[in-house]
């Protein structure tokens, strides 16, 4: 194979009909590119393996089957290490490509000074109707803050306010922005840029070692930007609901690693007050409407007639959410998102857009 111009470095771990949709979603957005896939698979099932097997008959895809799950940072890093291309794209296996999202990516090398890597506007279904929200620069002050605000309702509405105003900014843009992080779903960065700022950190088991890497990038003097006339919708966290408490530990860990590395000193002062805190055991009073078990999508009337954000988060402080933008006054949301939620419970909120006020909130648990 001669020039290569985009690299596309997919990690698989049971999630193979995902992976197979995602490259022909590529394969839909190549007709100017040369291109190289190069899989890494982390030890999934034997039949997810037979699946996977398909993808040889195109000459241009390379499999790595690794016996077990080495941990996503040194799968990635297999790829980097294999790449050939100008332009590399390092992707979930959960995400497909819209038309023109990859030429939209790439030119922004061209429009852009000092660029470092790219992310596109990334939405949550196919229908296009749900925006996930750009990845958020967590910090020992940041958790802390969400702590506080997890016990004071003021305080809530006052952190998720700001979040949304700066959320709102991403989904309303119509033209590059420049951001403090990007979408780790999908990376788009040069092959200098990887030669200079170097590889994933592979000491996180799973979780941050992207945002990591986004700060070595700004530290080498590289910007980070969003590409809103870029879509893609990114399924999420697919091969983490598989396995939910092993996710949610390796999570953990990753963010206590990520917040030693990078704040060092500020994270031992607010470790400090935040066991502190945490012995104070107060107690805040919820303002959502317990709607209770659920086995069908929730739907409901809010009678305004402005325009108005639907927020869904499986965290009660908001933050992160996915939003719809919406204009009648029936509330609900998609099965194609309904069936992708695993069970537990999630919070809704239905905010006017005219006037910046709640309409309406509201939690459930779903259950099947």
């Amino acid at each position: 194979m001669g020039h290569i111009d985009l690299s596309i470095i997919i990690v698989n771990y049971n999630s193979t009909s995902l992976l197979l949709e995602c490259f022909q979603s590529l394969l839909r957005n190549m007709d100017h590119y040369s291109f190289e896939l190069i899989v890494i698979d982390n030890g999934s099932r034997k039949e997810e393996i037979i699946n996977l097997e398909k993808l040889k008959q195109h000459n241009n895809v390379f499999l790595i089957l690794n016996e077990n799950n080495i941990g996503y940072a040194k799968a990635v890093n297999i790829g980097l290490k294999l790449s050939k291309g100008e332009y590399i794209l390092i992707s979930n296996p959960d995400v497909l490509y819209m038309e023109n999202s990859i030429k939209e990516l790439v030119s922004a090398f061209g429009s852009l000074s000092n660029c470092g890597a790219v992310s596109p506007r990334v939405w949550w279904d196919e229908r296009q109707t749900f925006l996930l929200p750009n990845n958020e620069l967590i910090t020992p002050g940041y958790v802390f803050l969400k702590n506080l605000a997890s016990h004071n309702v003021y305080l809530e509405q006052y952190v998720l306010s700001k979040w949304l105003k700066k959320t709102l900014l991403y989904w309303k843009a119509k033209k590059y922005i420049e951001v403090g992080l990007i979408s780790g779903s999908c990376i788009m960065t040069r092959k200098n840029i990887i030669n200079m700022v170097g590889n994933f950190d592979e000491l996180f088991p799973l979780y941050f070692e992207d945002t990591d890497w986004f700060l070595r990038v700004k530290k080498a003097g590289y910007k980070l930007y969003y590409v809103p006339e870029a879509n893609v919708v990114h399924f999420y966290n697919q091969s983490a609901k598989q396995e939910k408490e092993s996710a949610n530990l390796k999570f953990n860990l990753s963010m206590q690693m990520f917040l030693k590395k990078h704040f060092k000193f500020e994270n031992h002062i607010f470790g400090v007050l935040n066991k502190i805190f945490k012995s104070k055991n107060i107690q805040k009073k919820s303002l959502y409407e317990n709607i209770g078990l659920l086995s069908e999508p929730f739907a409901f009337n809010v009678k305004n007639n402005s325009e108005k954000l639907l927020l869904l988060s499986p965290v009660e402080c908001m933050i992160p959410s996915a939003g719809a933008f919406l204009k009648n006054g029936i509330i609900t949301i998609n099965r194609d998102i309904w069936e992708r939620l695993s069970d537990g419970r999630y919070f809704v909120k239905v905010i006017s857009l005219e006037r910046f006020n709640e309409l309406k909130s509201i939690s459930f648990t779903k259950h099947l």
